[in-house]
Formats: C-alpha cells, structure tokens, sequence
C-alpha cells in the first residue's frame, strides 16, 4: 500500500487529491492499481504520519503516529554510585558489624552506627561540616540505603554520637587489629608519626599556639598515628599542641609492644627518636624499634666509618661515584641506595656524656652579683671546646657542661663584646646588672658599647637597674648510663647528597645577599635599622636557614652614609671547618635498630624508607578526607573527628586494595560519581527509582570490584527503602 496524490485543473482551479492506493494483478495477470480509500480530509501532518507507519510496515517495524510523548521528569536527582559501593565495602570488610556492636542501637530512631556511616562517607565523598552534612545527607541516596528519615537525621542527633564515639574509641582502637588480620596472616611492620591539627578559633583545651610544620603560628592540637606496612591506621591519639613529638610516640610503642599482634613486629619511626636518650628509653622497654640518628650524634654510632673522608667526595653522572663508596665499604643495593653494616654497635663515649664541670671560677661566682661574668666564662669556654674539637658543635659543647642548649647559644652573645669590656666583665665591672642588658650593648657596633655600658653601670650605681632574668645554672649530674648497644647500617644516598648541598648552597648565598642588602639599606638610608636592630635580623635569618652553627656575624669597619654619618657594618663569617664537617653528612643516614632485629642490611634501610607509608596516611587525611580545618570547641569532640578521618582513611585503603592498583581509590570515586539515583513520584507510595545508565568505564571498574548489581535497576530496587 501507498498513498498516491494526483491533481486536476478545471476552470482555472487545481484540485488535489490523496489516496490509499495498492498494487496488484488483474485476472490476465497485468500488474494494475485499485484505491483503496480517499484521504483527502486527513491533514498534511497527519498525511505524513501515514506515510511513516506505511513505510515502517513494509519493512516490519513498529511506529507511533500521533504526537510526540514526553517521559516524566524525575522528582530527585541523588548521590548515588560510590556511596553504594563504599557501603558494599564497609559491609564486607566488617567494620559495619564492628561499629554496629561497639556502638549499640538503643532506643534512637537513627542508631548511632548508621549515623557513623553517613558522617565515614560525608568524609569519603564531600567533606564538609557536621552542620552542613546534614543537608548534604538529603542530597543522597543514604535515606533511601539506610532507610533513615532526613528528618531524623538533625545536626543535634549528630553530636550526640559525636559524643559516644570519642567514648568508644579506645574500643574500636582495640577492635580495628582484629579486623585487619581477618584479610592478612599477620602486620609485618608498622609505622609511626606525629602531625599537626590546626583550629579555626581557639581550639579545645588541649590546643595551644605554636609552629606548624607549613610554618605558621596556630592553634593546634598533636595527633599520633599508628599504621601498618599497607597504611591501614591501627591506633591514633590527640595531644596537646606544645607536646615534644618523641616521648608521645614512644608512649604509644610502648603500650602496642604488648599487644599480641604487634608482639615483635618492628615499629619505625623518623628521626625525632633519634637522639640516645630516646633510643636508650626504647631498649628498655623493650620495643622492636628501627630509627634513624639525629645529624649530630651520627658519628658516635658509627665510629668505624670516616666521614670526613667520605664527604670530600662528590657523586658524579657517570656513576664515579661507587667506586669510592666501594672503598670506604659500601655494597650497593639500587642506585640512590648504597649501604654498609655495622652489626652490633655499642655507642660510643662522646664530649656529651663525658662528665664536665664548669670553670672554678664561674662555680665559685654563681651569686647574683657575678650571673653576667658566669654566663662570659661559659660562652668561651663552649666556643674553645668546638673550636679546638673536644665537641663537633656549639651545641655539643653546652649539652656536654649540663647547659641548656638556647642558655648557651644565648650567653655566646656576650663575646660580641670587645675585648676590653669582656675583661671588666670577667673582673666584675658587670655585677648587679642584668644579662639582658648586657646582651643588648654587646649587639650594637664596637663603637658604640663603650658609652653604652658605662650608662649601664651609672643606672646600677643610682639603684636604677634591677636583676630580673633567671640564670640557668650548668646540670653537672654525671652521666652514669648503661652503654646503649644497637644495631646499625649506614647508608648513603648520592642523589640525597646532591640535593643537600646544593640546598645549602642557596641558603648561604641567599644569607649573604641578605646580609648585603642589610649593609646596603643602612647606607643610603632606606632603612631605619639601628646597629642591634640590623644584627638582630641578620640572626634571625640565619637562624630560619639553620646556619647558626656555622656561620657568625660580626661589625665590620664602618662607612660613611648617605648623611656623612659614620654607618655600621655587618660581616658574615663562614666557619669553614664547621661548614665542611656538616657537608661530610651530606646523604648520609645512621640507622639503628633493636639488636633483635633479624633482617639483612638493605632489608632495614629499605625498611626505614618505606616510613612515607604513615606520611602518605596523613596526605590523605589531610587532603581527600580533609580532615583539617578542625571547627570543634572540645577535646572529645575533636577526638571523634579524628576518628571518624581516620576510618574514612581505613575505607579509602580498602578501596585502593580492591582496584588492586587499577587507579586510585579517588579516581575510581571520581568516575562512579555521575551514576545517580533518579527519584520518581511526590510520595512515597507512588515512588518509583531508575539509575543513571551506568558508563563503560564506570561498569568495567564495578566489575572489577565486584559490584555490577549495584547499578542493575531491579536488583537496586530491592535493596533500597522509598522515602
């Protein structure tokens, strides 16, 4: 069948004419046409659907004809794909369960472990605030899920099992290990570290202001982390923000070396462990520790090994480099990694743990009237100590006279003085005047101390000056400690070495072209420095660079300004000995381990190296948990954000386990993130639920998980309560 038109022309008018028309063949068997029906009432629109379904027919398929049928708008349109397969996970891997008994249902409508979940994902998927979280639940498919009410699920409810949470979570600490091992026979390291948690505001009790590792000034509380060689968190614990990184770790060491399941298992961590105190402290108890050696006690742990000699060598792109190395009894294992075995090594005694007493003269004036002349005598005796090499560094040479370390390096501004003030001050022509003081005439140029510290002493006479500074008076305890006997590999990394120096490089010549512009800025009288004010600075850059130990800064001969004044001048002054017996460590790392330790050399330095596995933790929680800014007021209230972070961590490495190194868990999250839940229907009883089409890409990586059903319509359907 067809339609066939046709026209006719009578009396100047052109008719048209529409039929349904067939072909056939007539009784002689001639092909011929007979109409079937006139169209001509049918509409030009309604001609051409008719044409289509005529056309369709004849090659066997189905057409609608009539107006075009628009499908329903869905009502919602919901986070749907990676919430469901975190779910999945949460529930295979038992932490559902776990978290379901360590916090128990009650009589709550929402139970505290639901909430746990959806707060664990908000971390995973869209970190935000407990306050925005709860308008962000709404946006999701976890009503539906977890078959909540959003009503239910209110920002009071949610603090409430904040609250519970920070109680419970000594009991998930214990129960996590449990969990782990179900997956694996047994941890074959674990990790250690300790970061920083910075506050908007000010923080609950245990935060207090100081330095963050990004170098800032914050309020900022201490979290300890405990992970184990894959990055799954084990224990973690909030400190207070001003608390030493060291006795905190080897606390949490201390207590998880009695666990069953950390039972000689070695723990690593950085080098805050590594000074002896710390490392005698870990013997005793007995900890299976690997750490590696602060730079200035490096030497007294490997005395065997040359370094000086070792650092007049440089590392060369040809590989020169290993045939040194070779000599000075280094095996390679990898190109950045060379190593030599020391075995079993008792520490050796250095200028700090000789027992010293301070000068006859400064004990016999330790009053009150002699503090500036005491605080002289030590500070030259400090700097004849390292400079004739009885101790490597200044601070060497305080911590072996019982000096605190910033008491010394304070006192060694009084050498600053010239010659002859230094004589009256060691006569006592500076009794009864304040150390600081004194401190601030010995910053200002030679020149001018002279008029400044007769002023000093004129004030004192009129009873004008009084002591206020406490004087920090030399520990002369002896040191009668069991020898510390370790065992040690050390190990050099060429590219390391490359690195350091020319690090350094750039901090002594930025230094010195600071300290130019310093001089510069003096005189033509851009600036409005004073002399002391000029010294302070330069100190203070050197002390930001970490050349303090090295480097010293001196008046030098002034010049004439801008305004015929006589301009001081500041000099930086290398201590070349100094500079190259600290660039002899350049690439060089000490490590010692408890001597129960049975594994070969390279194993532990590779052992050692593997720590970024606790720092990577700490990435993710900082970044895809976002675990910082902390907007809490309270200690447990922080405690249970830094539990919920840190599950969210535990979920993410599961995930990343599961690809089995196909893409990263974020990525992964990423992709499966367009597939939502579509929501049909103003009611829950006419409710109705479609998925988005699931991807390619998003149905090969569900396949690899495991997962396919979870973008299946009718499985889904099951599976999920309307809301």
């Amino acid at each position: 069948m067809y339609i066939r038109e046709s026209k006719t022309v009578a009396n100047g008018k052109t008719y048209h004419y529409r039929q349904l028309a067939e072909s056939y063949r007539n009784e002689n068997g001639t092909p011929a046409t007979r109409v079937l029906a006139n169209l001509n009432h049918l509409s030009d629109r309604e001609i051409e659907n008719l044409r289509a379904a005529l056309k369709a027919s004849s090659e066997g398929k189905r057409v609608a004809v009539g107006s075009a049928i628009h499908p329903p708008k869905p009502e919602a349109n919901l986070v749907y794909l990676p919430l469901a397969a975190l779910i999945e996970l949460w529930r295979r891997s038992g932490l559902s369960a776990m978290i379901e008994d360590v916090l128990p249902q009650g009589d709550h409508v929402v139970s505290p472990a639901d909430v746990t979940l959806a707060l664990v994902l908000n971390r995973c998927v869209a970190p935000r605030s407990k306050v925005a979280a709860t308008q962000w639940f709404t946006e999701t498919a976890l009503p539906e899920l977890l078959d909540v009410d959003t009503a239910s699920f209110t920002n009071t409810r949610l603090h409430r099992v904040l609250a519970t949470l920070a109680e419970q979570t000594p009991v998930i600490m214990r129960r996590l290990p449990g969990l782990y091992l179900d997956q694996c026979p047994a941890f074959s390291s674990l990790f250690i570290d300790l970061t920083d948690a910075t506050f908007e505001g000010e923080g609950p009790e245990k935060a207090r202001k100081g330095r963050c590792k990004d170098d800032t000034i914050r309020q900022k509380v201490g979290i300890c982390l405990l992970c184990n060689e894959r990055g799954y968190p084990l224990r973690w614990q909030v400190v207070e923000g001003n608390k030493a990184e060291a006795p905190v770790m080897i606390g949490q060491m201390r207590e998880v070396s009695r666990t069953t399941w950390a039972k000689d298992v070695p723990i690593v961590g950085d080098r805050a462990l590594g000074h002896t105190a710390y490392v005698r402290e870990l013997l005793t108890s007995n900890v299976r520790f690997v750490t590696a050696i602060v730079r200035n006690e490096l030497r007294a742990y490997a005395p065997g090994v040359d370094f000086d000699e070792l650092g007049m060598n440089e590392v060369s792109e040809d590989g020169g480099h290993t045939q040194w190395l070779a000599e000075a009894g280094f095996a390679r294992d990898s190109d950045d990694l060379f190593f030599r075995d020391l075995g079993l090594v008792t520490r050796t005694t250095t200028a700090q743990d000789t027992k010293m007493v301070a000068p006859a003269s400064a004990a016999d004036t330790s009053g009150p009237q002699n503090r500036v002349a005491t605080a002289l005598e030590l500070a030259i005796a400090i700097i004849k100590d390292r400079d004739t090499g009885v101790a490597a560094t200044y601070n060497d040479a305080a911590t072996a006279r019982g000096l605190p370390i910033a008491s010394a390096t304070k006192y060694r501004g009084l050498v600053r003085l010239t010659t002859a003030l230094q004589a009256e001050v060691l006569a006592g022509a500076a009794s009864g005047i304040s150390l600081v003081k004194v401190l601030a005439v010995a910053k200002l140029a030679q020149a001018d101390q002279r008029a400044a510290f007769d002023d000093l002493r004129r004030k004192r006479d009129d009873g004008a000056l009084v002591q206020l500074v406490p004087f920090a008076q030399p520990n002369l305890r002896p040191n009668h400690e069991q020898p510390v006997e370790v065992r040690v590999v050390v190990y050099f990394n060429p590219q390391m070495r490359t690195q350091q120096r020319q690090r350094h490089h750039d901090k002594l010549e930025k230094t010195r072209t600071y300290v130019d512009e310093l001089n510069r800025a003096a005189l033509t009288g851009t600036s409005n420095r004073t002399g002391a004010k000029m010294y302070a600075a330069a100190i203070a850059k050197l002390k930001k660079f970490g050349l303090l130990k090295v480097c010293d800064v001196e008046w030098g001969e002034p010049k004439k300004g801008a305004h015929n004044e006589m301009v001081p001048q500041l000099q930086l002054q290398l201590n070349n000995a100094g500079w190259s017996r600290r660039r002899a460590l350049d690439g060089i790392s000490v490590l010692v381990a408890h001597p129960e330790i049975e594994i070969d050399a390279a194993a532990l330095c590779r052992l050692y190296r593997a720590k970024d596995t606790v720092e990577k933790d700490f990435q993710t929680i900082k970044s895809v948990v976002q675990m910082l800014p902390i907007r809490h007021r309270t200690d447990p209230k922080v405690t249970a954000h830094i539990t919920l972070c840190v599950l969210a961590l535990a979920l993410e490495r599961m995930l990343r386990d599961a690809l089995n190194g196909a893409m990263s868990a974020s990525q992964a999250l990423a992709i499966l993130g367009t597939c939502h839940l579509n929501r049909y229907g103003t009611s829950a009883d006419d409710r109705a639920y479609l998925t988005t089409t699931a991807t390619a890409q998003q149905t090969k990586l569900l396949r690899k998980l495991k997962m396919l059903h979870l973008a299946d319509d009718d499985q889904m359907a099951e599976r999920i309560h309307p809301k």
